[in-house]
């Protein structure tokens, strides 16, 4: 049974899920999911997700209810003290919460082809702030991030927006209209993202990164640059949009603290399916 398009599916068998009380249960397979915050958690091996965010099972203890929250207690780790994801993840959704330059997301508005009326899902929507634009802007959309704080700040503000924990590398899902991946490239396997993207977008992606930011040792074993980038997405089937033809250096600054700001130069990428 397949995922109808717009929707997340299962992990498992890539079969539609439902929602039954506190979970998501696979109508094929049987597969369940807790739901916490009013948010699907679909990552197929929980226990080792919450292997180093203590913190996250806690915070998804205590917003979820009966067979759910035995499902996250089951997987939680033995020791509070393995959370050293979980406690980066609450720093960096605090830092976007507070500190994200908005004129990146306005300009990806105005130069991508309009969304309104088309279902988006959105790969490492964080916080939801480009999600919520996209939302106004008259899209339907799903917002997909590994970092259960950041999407626990979204689900806040983000009234008629999807959201899903869940690892966009493995992601299944139906088709989308249009795919959104926001500075994703330097912590996923680029071809891996990218491939994902494309195969489920009816019209077109939209890819923006600085591409070379590290992360230590989650940066990615295959790097792209915005040349690779392009042509991967042209021999996907897609045309690039013009206005990004061609590398770009989009200014987009972060807040990491009062005395502290990062500064990117993001490219943009725009493939229209042919």
């Amino acid at each position: 049974m397949a995922c109808p398009a717009g929707m997340i599916a299962c992990t498992a068998c890539s079969a539609e899920i439902v929602r039954r009380g506190h979970m998501e249960r696979c109508a094929a397979c049987g597969a369940s999911y807790p739901v916490a915050s009013g948010i699907p958690v679909l990552f197929g091996d929980l226990h080792k997700y919450l292997a180093e965010r203590h913190s996250v099972g806690v915070q998804m203890m205590r917003s979820c209810g009966g067979d759910a929250r035995e499902m996250v207690a089951a997987a939680m780790p033995a020791d509070a003290g393995c959370d050293s994801r979980g406690a980066a993840e609450r720093r960096w959704a605090a830092i976007y919460q507070s500190g994200a330059d908005a004129r990146m997301y306005r300009h990806i508005l105005d130069v991508a082809p309009p969304v309104s009326g088309h279902t988006v899902l959105e790969h490492g929507c964080s916080v939801g702030a480009f999600s919520r634009l996209l939302r106004d802007e008259g899209a339907e959309v799903t917002g997909v991030d590994s970092s259960f704080p950041a999407l626990r700040m979204a689900a806040r503000q983000g009234h008629g927006i999807r959201y899903v924990a869940a690892d966009s590398a493995s992601l299944s899902c139906g088709m989308f209209d249009v795919v959104v991946s926001l500075n994703m490239l330097e912590i996923v396997e680029p071809r891996t993202l990218l491939g994902a993207m494309a195969s489920r977008a009816v019209r077109r992606v939209v890819v923006a990164d600085p591409y070379d930011y590290p992360r230590g040792d989650r940066t990615v074993s295959g790097p792209m640059d915005g040349t690779a980038v392009r042509g991967f997405l042209r021999g996907m089937g897609f045309d690039i949009v013009a206005g990004t033809q061609k590398p770009s250096f989009i200014p987009w600054e972060i807040r990491i603290s009062p005395r502290t700001t990062v500064r990117y130069m993001v490219d943009l990428v725009v493939g229209e399916r042919k």
